[in-house]
């Protein structure tokens, strides 16, 4: 039987870019399961229009979801755990457990091997973001948006979850983990809130509404021998939508349009023209395969019939960027006790991490120390303020107590690096899950035909099986660079037990 308790965030206070810390407190009592557990950021996003006057349709609904800002650009798709940057957990009676800086580098870079590309994009709801489906339509997890009926879409809330396997070694084995015998426990968490932005989706100049030959942003117009009680407050899609593509259409219920129509009047000279509007109902005309689009008021007046309204298109109307606001409202951790028997001793791998800068320099011969424990290698090179390692080199080799490791340096994706990386997983009894080393761009649709449209971000690293010795070990690294090296980070897995 087990039974789930919520242990809220210690420090007082807003959660922002400055004040980043969230410590956790478990009481002394129970056992735990580790594996189960998990830290939920509850976070929303208040957006904001440029006017909210009745020619501008009044207050809209936007869908706008959460970017995370890294390297210069909030376009990729990345895994929660990025949102921590540095974690420690602790125990009353046995001490330090786990200590791991930069979380955020080390864990999407194993993610990006341990997760094929299917389960990424079905774990996208746990994140702050979501890819765009064949349709090049993504609804916002920070949103409930309805895409039949009359009732207006909503803003909610969304909590971020990061289960503690993805942090810490030690809640990837322990599901039965004794505070009893190691007293109260303390896990510290320090985020990146200060990467985390607004975007919207479907704005203005988004490709959902002129990419396809059939435009979803077409829309009928009005010929000259319609009635003047022509309803111009529907609009009605130019693209027909069956059954199952009626729920998969780019509108919603309170979004805000920008139509753009030609306008010629009875014996006038044709004249472009523009109007904002809101849709307050979506319909699917079975019969016609159109959907009907109600809006909160005409976007034309027809005052003869032969005034002729035609090229009606319509796009998203961009929200009001620099007051659309992504707040943190609370952190708190979610606790999964059970009645297993106790776990006697835990033996668990963590990392250890040592951070260098190549001077960006070309090329890098240096040497390091390795724990005797230490049983693996990876070696991650971020960029500036990046929390995904896009690794800058050419080729390496690697030496251990002056022994090289290959007979050969090993080049950057080639056949060889492959079967190091294999070694690796198959020194954890896991396989791997995807040998995509780029970070999804969920700008793109899944069904893209153009596939590298949707993988535009190296996130890659070097991984190596390590020997265990009775003494430390002299790591030797030779590293050639196609550019300037820079920051590098060595994580090395070592094992411990409590």
């Amino acid at each position: 039987m087990e039974q789930i308790v919520k242990y809220q965030r210690l420090q007082s206070g807003a959660i922002t870019a400055t004040q980043n810390l969230c410590d956790f407190l478990i009481p002394e009592g129970g056992t735990i399961n580790l594996k189960k557990s998990f830290i939920n950021v509850n976070m929303s996003i208040q957006s904001a229009d440029v006017s909210t006057n009745d020619a501008a349709g009044g207050v809209g609904i936007y869908n706008e979801h959460a970017t995370f800002t890294d390297g210069g650009t909030g376009s990729k798709y990345v895994p929660p755990i990025v949102l921590v940057k540095n974690a420690a957990m602790s125990s009353q009676k046995k001490g330090l457990i786990e200590s791991i800086k930069r979380v955020d580098v080390l864990r999407s870079s194993l993610y990006q091997y341990e997760k094929d590309e299917s389960e990424k994009v079905d774990q996208c709801f746990r994140s702050f973001n979501a890819p765009m489906d064949e349709n090049q339509f993504a609804c916002s997890p920070f949103r409930d948006l309805n895409s039949v009926g009359t009732e207006k879409s909503k803003e909610v809330a969304h909590d971020v979850r990061i289960d503690l396997s993805d942090i810490f070694g030690i809640a990837q084995v322990a599901d039965a983990f004794s505070t009893d015998a190691a007293g109260q426990i303390r896990i510290h968490t320090e985020l990146n809130i200060d990467k985390l932005g607004v975007g919207q989706l479907a704005a203005n100049t988004d490709g959902i509404w002129t990419d396809d030959t059939n435009s979803k942003g077409a829309m009928d117009g009005v010929a000259a021998t319609a009635a003047l009680t022509t309803d111009l407050t529907v609009l009605n899609t130019t693209k027909l939508y069956t059954h199952q593509e009626s729920l998969k259409h780019p509108f919603f219920v309170g979004q805000k349009l920008a139509v753009t129509f030609d306008f010629t009047p009875n014996g006038g000279p044709l004249a472009t023209k523009t109007a904002t509007v809101r849709i307050t109902g979506i319909a699917h005309n079975t019969t016609t395969k159109k959907m009907n689009l109600t809006l909160d008021r005409a976007y034309e007046t027809r005052t003869n019939t032969n005034d002729v309204i035609a090229d009606v298109t319509v796009k998203g109307v961009n929200h009001d960027a620099a007051n659309s606001v992504l707040t943190v409202n609370s952190a708190e951790i979610v606790v999964v006790y059970n009645e297993n028997p106790p776990l006697n001793k835990i033996e668990y791998l963590t990392y250890t991490t040592e951070e260098d800068n190549g001077g960006n320099s070309g090329s890098l011969n240096k040497q390091y120390q390795l724990e005797p424990s230490c049983v693996g290698l990876i070696i991650a090179m971020p960029s500036t303020n990046s929390s995904l390692s896009s690794n800058n080199y050419s080729s390496y080799r690697l030496m251990v107590n002056n022994e090289h490791q290959t007979d050969r340096k090993i080049e950057k994706s080639s056949p060889l690096e492959y079967d190091r990386r294999s070694r690796w997983f198959q020194n954890h009894a896991k396989a791997i899950g995807s040998l995509k080393e780029q970070s999804r761009d969920f700008a793109t649709a899944i069904e893209s035909g153009n596939v590298n449209q949707q993988y535009t971000h190296n996130n890659n690293c070097i991984m190596e099986v390590m020997p265990q010795t009775e003494a430390p070990k002299n790591l030797g690294v030779e590293l050639v660079s196609g550019a300037n090296i820079g920051e590098i980070i060595f994580f090395k897995e070592v094992i411990k037990s409590i």
